[in-house]
């Protein structure tokens, strides 16, 4: 009897259980059919940095920002392609881990946002509204673009405590990279951090031009195999436009804003020594190698040994993304004018 029993309860459960499923998908399939607010148009996390979750609205901040720079360059054809606007929500999405990973980075070293950065970026914000012929005209441009003057007062609150941070970074005596003067050539060289003067003439446009620059970059070589001064004639005959800003070299980086070939050709030239002739997208060049200006060194030293520990940072972030991303479009943001009647 007691057997009985248990096999007929055993039989209600399991009668229980599939009725209990079958309920579940009927929820399921009838959820499915109710159409859902795109994920830019929601209250759901579209990321997370760490402990910050970034939601529809302020991600719709950051691509906004963006679309104004790319937009005039690209085009609205080109982010209509769903594989092409999927790379730009990359760029953007990176830009928003760096600054939230920046901003953990600054907080662990007592960059909080006080009342006179509260004040500074109510001031900034006042200054952009004042722009417009009317709130109203401010308020428009809020409900067009998705924003609130809340988020936009958030970002420039964040510029503020990340400008500080990276004065801190850089200064000269707070920054947390000190360097000795014993050691900054011997970092200077590890960072790949190079000094150097060169005497320059322009490429020219027509191959006449070219061959004649090219012949006077010679002749300057040729004076100096036969023993005169490099800085003479550098002030002689150079066509560098910097020259009169610069006129003890430059001092540069892998980061710096230097052609590859001049850096390059630097970098394999013996200090005090003078390379053969160079030729780069500019011009030609005899380049030769002094030590780094120690001032620009220093900081040259302090960018790169902050871009080393940031990378570490952001390379150790937990970034999570909502399983929605993918379907953000760039009609989520942009209304085309192209196919606007």
């Amino acid at each position: 009897m007691s057997r009985y029993r248990s096999s007929s309860n055993s039989s209600r459960w399991v009668l229980h259980l599939v009725l209990g499923i079958c309920a579940a998908l009927i929820v399921l399939a009838i959820w499915n059919m109710i159409p859902q607010a795109k994920l830019m148009d929601s209250n759901d996390m579209v990321m997370t940095v760490n402990d910050h979750t970034i939601y529809p609205m302020e991600f719709r901040f950051y691509v906004n920002r963006f679309l104004e720079n790319y937009l005039p360059v690209y085009g609205e054809k080109t982010f209509s392609q769903k594989n092409l606007f999927g790379g730009f929500l990359s760029t953007v999405s990176n830009y928003v881990v760096q600054n939230y990973v920046m901003l953990d980075w600054a907080e662990e070293n007592g960059f909080t946002l006080n009342d006179e950065m509260k004040a500074t970026a109510r001031e900034q914000l006042d200054e952009y509204k004042a722009s417009f012929d009317s709130e109203e005209a401010f308020q428009n441009m809020l409900s067009e673009t998705g924003l609130s003057e809340e988020i936009y007062l958030q970002f420039l609150e964040m510029n503020q405590v990340l400008s500080a941070f990276d004065d801190y970074l850089y200064d000269s005596e707070l920054s947390p990279y000190q360097i000795k003067d014993e050691e900054l050539l011997s970092l200077a060289d590890e960072y790949g951090i190079y000094g150097a003067e060169h005497i320059f003439f322009n490429m020219g446009e027509t191959d006449e031009e070219k061959a004649a620059n090219k012949e006077k970059c010679e002749e300057a070589l040729a004076r100096l195999k036969s023993g005169e001064n490099f800085e003479d004639l550098m002030n002689e005959l150079s066509e560098d436009p910097g020259l009169s800003t610069y006129p003890n070299g430059y001092t540069f980086g892998p980061d710096s804003n230097f052609d590859p070939t001049f850096y390059a050709a630097t970098q394999n030239t013996e200090v005090g020594h003078y390379s053969e002739i160079i030729t780069s997208a500019d011009g030609y060049h005899i380049i030769k190698r002094i030590d780094p200006n120690p001032d620009d060194a220093r900081y040259l030293i302090r960018v790169s040994m902050s871009n080393k520990e940031f990378a570490d940072r952001q390379a150790d972030a937990k970034v999570v993304y909502s399983p929605r991303f993918g379907e953000i479009e760039f009609s989520d943001f942009h209304i085309s004018t192209e196919t606007a009647e």
